[in-house]
């Protein structure tokens, strides 16, 4: 007995067959806005508020979402009527959809763990100031450059609102210290330097005259920018090597400035 007339039946399949057209489409959305929001944020066609934080952080696993929602109703649409060809391209869109948004949500949570910082200096007692060429690199918007910075924003940093920045470094950042080198202090400079390009950092100051070494790092993906200040001066029969790296925007660097100050100090001590 069919439950169904053969106009009803039509409509379903068409209603079906829709369904699951939006279903790939946001499926395929899914990745590709998360994709676009990498690459205009480090091309410079619209800035990171909207390729990391709205594209990124909140478009992208929205439609991810959305579509694994959808993608599981036409499955089932599909299984419940023949032809059933479209089950296979639903698995994928559930996949695909899911994937984005369960990797988005989990790489999110990941950086929400890092410390609510984004300056790490190896000596917080006469820290580093950036040259003024630097400076006008860094523009006017960036995050400013202190001698004694405190952690903003408390409903993002919670209890560490309000602390110093050295006293957080120094709890999450064990190895933002002082190289000491048995050397030298033209050698040191020259080891600070050979540390700086093996990272691929750009060179915006070279200064050995006086020391002063200073960098620009850009993350992979969406280009986050992290500028590092080097000043190499005698300490007894060696020299010292002291470090310093802020992020130009962001109130936490999720943790680059201390990788960054972390791997130099390792390829500087060998």
């Amino acid at each position: 007995m069919q439950l169904f007339d053969a106009a009803t039946v039509a409509r379903f399949r068409r209603i079906r067959r829709s369904l699951l057209i939006v279903t790939v489409l946001l499926a395929v959305a899914a990745p590709g806005v998360f994709i676009l929001g990498a690459v205009g944020a480090r091309s410079g066609w619209f800035g990171l508020p909207i390729g990391f934080d709205w594209m990124a952080l909140r478009v992208a696993p929205a439609l991810g979402l959305i579509s694994a929602a959808l993608a599981i109703l036409s499955l089932l649409a599909a299984l419940i009527m023949s032809p059933r060809g479209g089950a296979v391209l639903a698995l994928i869109a559930i996949l695909l959809g899911a994937g984005v948004f369960g990797g988005v949500i989990t790489w999110r949570a990941s950086l929400l763990k890092s410390p609510p910082v984004h300056d790490v200096s190896t000596d917080w007692t006469t820290p580093i100031l950036f040259s003024p060429k630097l400076m006008l690199a860094r523009g006017a918007d960036s995050n400013p450059i202190e001698t004694n910075p405190v952690v903003m924003n408390a409903a993002f940093s919670g209890a560490l609102a309000g602390q110093l920045v050295a006293v957080v470094n120094a709890r999450t950042c064990p190895a933002a210290t002082p190289v000491i080198l048995t050397t030298s202090v033209t050698q040191a400079y020259l080891v600070a330097k050979s540390a700086v390009m093996a990272q691929h950092l750009k060179i915006v100051t070279d200064d050995p005259g006086n020391g002063v070494l200073e960098a620009t790092a850009t993350s992979p993906g969406f280009g986050f920018k992290d500028d590092l200040a080097l000043l190499v001066r005698p300490a007894g029969a060696g020299a010292r090597i002291d470090m310093r790296a802020t992020s130009r925007v962001g109130l936490t660097d999720y943790g680059r400035n201390c990788r960054l100050v972390t791997d130099l100090r390792k390829r500087m001590v060998g």
